[in-house]
């Protein structure tokens, strides 16, 4: 952090961030860092080289004692499959908030990799009420109606079969800020069944 003078910023801490306070098992994995896992998968990470136990927190529990009234907020989360917990453990933050920008992916078969319903994932998100919501398609991002066409949208995905990858979508919802920031100036677009244009 120092490097990009970012130390009086930043503060680093190292722990998995989920939906309860305790210890979790994470999985390291031998191919890349990227690859841990909090969960042990059917496959068991034929690739994962160890365990080991790590402190795991909630958001809110990291910021406890901050007046979440007197901010908004920009969250990023990818965690494959993982967000609904981490969104649980913010939902303090997330309801409580002067405001927030949300930068998540929904990414269904990693959901139920480890052991949620993609329909809690959606579920949840329409129940923070966003005022607006775009997705990214084909390389730049749309904006959808809340809480409809995001919802149905998402569900898209669960139907959708890429025999290259999993299917996943990223999306960013917010409440109480403008979306006019957005750099892109995303257009609005009415979503059809597999998440694209009509």
């Amino acid at each position: 952090m120092s490097v990009n003078n970012l130390g009086d910023l930043v503060e680093i801490h190292n722990v998995i961030v989920g939906d309860f306070v305790g210890q979790a098992t994470l999985f390291r994995s031998a191919r890349a860092s990227t690859s841990n896992r909090t969960f042990a998968s059917a496959r068991r990470h034929p690739a994962g080289k160890n365990e080991e136990a790590v402190r795991c927190i909630t958001v809110d529990s990291l910021l406890a004692g901050l007046d979440f009234r007197q901010h908004v907020f920009i969250i990023k989360i990818d965690v494959e499959g993982n967000e609904l917990r981490v969104l649980r453990g913010m939902e303090g933050l997330l309801r409580q908030s002067k405001g927030f920008v949300l930068l998540y992916e929904y990414y269904p078969s990693g959901i139920v990799g480890v052991g949620l319903k993609p329909a809690e994932m959606r579920s949840f998100i329409a129940d923070l009420n966003p005022d607006w919501a775009c997705m990214e398609v084909g390389g730049r991002l749309v904006c959808v109606g809340v809480p409809g066409d995001l919802v149905e949208a998402m569900a898209a995905i669960d139907t959708q079969r890429n025999p290259r990858c999993d299917s996943c979508g990223n999306f960013i919802v917010g409440r109480g800020v403008s979306s006019d920031f957005l750099e892109a100036g995303p257009t609005r677009v009415n979503v059809c069944g597999a998440g694209g244009e009509t």
